[in-house]
Order: structure tokens, then sequence, then C-alpha cells
């Protein structure tokens, strides 16, 4: 009988396939196009301003880190990061000197030894989401924080994400999470601190890899930063917010 879809190493391996191919000019489009980096930035910006003031020293684990953008902007801190695709984490090494090629569903750490971890655009590249959740309440410490932010499957994003998922970043197990279930998830595995709505109008121009319609836009990094002030009124216009690209969420471990 033939591997089946469902199965977790099939489906992981076709996810790293897929990274490392994407990996030689993810870069290149996603942050040196001055409107992409524009909003991954800002992005990035709101991430480190949930995750509070972290000591000097704070031992941090970016799990899933792809080519360590993030790590950058964690200076003074301890950091580790993590990827399952080697071709990321080729790309990562110019940032990041501690790098772990792994599965973040099974993180190959010990327990305890975070004082923060970041999973940016993380679990819906898992197989199994819950499983990676798991292992991140493992690897904190206790009263350690987890920020996460991912898809939010909702009205705005249907058809958009429906076209994108014919180009070559995504692999077959790439999923557009529910934001019920996430919330769910982590509420299981965590105190459930902050939960923010984000991405309405601005989001789609960080991904002109899947968006390559948008470059046509005039004065494009002009319009993103205006486009980013819309979107944080939007986000807080009750029965709208939800219906946002992404979610973010801070969690802490009891």
């Amino acid at each position: 009988m033939g591997i089946q879809f469902n199965d977790n190493d099939y489906v992981l391996q076709a996810e790293r396939a897929v990274q490392d191919n994407v990996s030689i000019h993810y870069e290149a489009l996603r942050y040196r196009l001055p409107y992409a980096l524009c909003y991954h930035q800002w992005w990035i910006d709101e991430m480190v301003a949930l995750a509070s003031v972290l000591e000097s020293g704070s031992r941090i684990l970016d799990d899933g880190c792809g080519t360590g953008y993030f790590i950058a902007r964690l200076a003074g801190a301890q950091v580790i990061g993590l990827d399952l695709s080697g071709g990321m984490l080729q790309q990562a090494r110019k940032r990041g000197s501690c790098l772990i090629q792994g599965d973040s569903q099974h993180l190959p750490l010990p327990d305890a030894q975070f004082d923060l971890v970041i999973a940016r655009s993380l679990l819906h590249h898992l197989p199994d989401p819950i499983r990676g959740l798991a292992e991140i309440r493992r690897v904190l410490k206790p009263g350690g924080r987890v920020v996460a932010s991912d898809t939010n499957r909702s009205l705005i994003n249907a058809l958009p994400r429906m076209l994108a998922y014919r180009s070559e970043h995504f692999s077959e197990g790439h999923q557009n999470l529910d934001r019920r279930e996430y919330l769910s998830w982590f509420k299981h595995h965590f105190k459930l601190e902050q939960v923010r709505y984000f991405g309405y109008l601005a989001y789609p121009f960080g991904f002109p890899d899947m968006m390559g319609a948008l470059r046509a836009v005039p004065f494009p990094a002009l319009l993103v930063k205006g486009l980013i002030q819309v979107d944080n009124v939007l986000s807080r216009v009750p029965g709208l917010r939800t219906q946002s690209w992404g979610i973010m969420v801070v969690g802490s471990r009891q």
C-alpha cells in the first residue's frame, strides 16, 4: 500500500522540499523589495513588542526561523534558530551562528530551556500543530512565554489563498488555520495573555512571491505604510477585526 497523504513523515518531507526550493530566492522577494520589507519589519516589530522587555542574556528559541530575519532583531539575547529546511538555515547563517536543523514537532532540545519562544508563521506548516505547541511548552521554562503569529481563515482571504496555493511556496500539507481551533490549542497548553488580529489591506504586499500582481501597483512602499495605519483601525472594529489574514497570540507556561 502506498504512502497516504495524511502520513506525517510524507507531509514533512514534502514541506522540507518546498522550503529548500524557495530558500534560494526567498530573501530577495520577502526582505529586499522595499514594500515587502516594510510590511515584514512592521510585523516583526509588533511581535517583539508583544514579547515585552526581556533581560539581557535571556534564552530565546526562534522556532521555524527560516532565513533568520527575526534573529537579527533580538540582539543581546541568546538566540537559537531552528528550522526544518537546510536551505533556509544556509541563508540564516549570515544572521546567527547557533542554528539547528530539526522538526518542530520533535524539538531536539532539553526541557525547560527558554525564556521565550518565537513561532512566526510556523504552525500552519506542521502536519500536527498541536504537537508543535506541546513541544514549545516542553522547552519553555516555567513562566516562560510564547509569542506566535499565524494564518487566520477568514472571508477576506478565502479566494486569494486558494489562488496562492498554486504557487511553489505551498506544500500539500500547508494549512489555513481556523482561529477558534488555534485559540483552543493555545488555551490547552498555555495561559492565554493576549490575542491580536492583524493584516487586512496591507498584508498581501508582504508576499510578492505569491501575490506577484501587486508589483505593478505604483509607489507600493508608500502605499503599504498607509495601509498599515488603516489596518490598525480595522483591527479594532467589532465584527470585522476577526476577518483578518493573521492572528498573533501571547501565552505563558504555568
